[in-house]
């Protein structure tokens, strides 16, 4: 009888500890990023500025336009273009603009969480860019993480993202329908 109770008793703690270990079961399993990221559209970020508008003494204008594009043999474009002027209160009228307009080509590659790092392959600066020394370009290290219909790219050290809507997606036209 204490052997058959022992054995019961040992059985049922058994039982209880493979319960208590598949219950800590961390969920590791992420999605293939193909299930998100559609190869050939374009993630679109856009940003305007205007504080010049109302006839202000000093203030900035620019124009942001940054496009990924992705293919599905592991190879991309990142383009560029940034517009800006800033007027300061000294100024008669405000200068000229300056661009920065370049495309840098990249291979991309997925981490086993899902993130897809790139990797710079080649920079070529476009006519329009008016900087002298065009050296740096702003594809960073940080990882990039896909959704159905946008995907945001983590920037600098700070922990801020921007977001890329996907272009001809029903968020970019409910987005277009909100700016007007």
């Amino acid at each position: 009888m204490k052997k058959s109770l022992s054995l019961i008793l040992v059985l049922t703690m058994l039982l209880a500890l493979c319960v208590c270990l598949s219950s800590c079961r961390v969920d590791t399993e992420v999605k293939d990023v193909g299930e998100y990221m559609d190869f050939g559209a374009k993630y679109t970020y856009k940003y305007e500025n205007d504080s010049l508008a109302s006839g202000a003494q000093s203030g900035s204008q620019s124009e942001t336009k940054i496009t990924f594009v992705f293919h599905k043999n592991g190879t991309g474009e990142y383009r560029y273009y940034y517009k800006h002027r800033y007027k300061d209160y000294d100024d008669i009228e405000a200068p000229p603009f300056s661009v920065e307009s370049y495309t840098t080509e990249f291979e991309w590659r997925v981490a086993s969480n899902g993130a897809v790092y790139l990797f710079e392959t080649k920079t070529t600066y476009n006519d329009e860019d008016t900087r002298t020394d065009p050296s740096d370009t702003a594809l960073t290290s940080k990882p990039i993480y896909f959704a159905d219909e946008f995907m945001v790219h983590q920037l600098g050290d700070a922990g801020t993202s921007r977001y890329y809507i996907k272009e001809g997606s029903k968020l970019e036209k409910t987005l277009d329908e909100v700016e007007k």
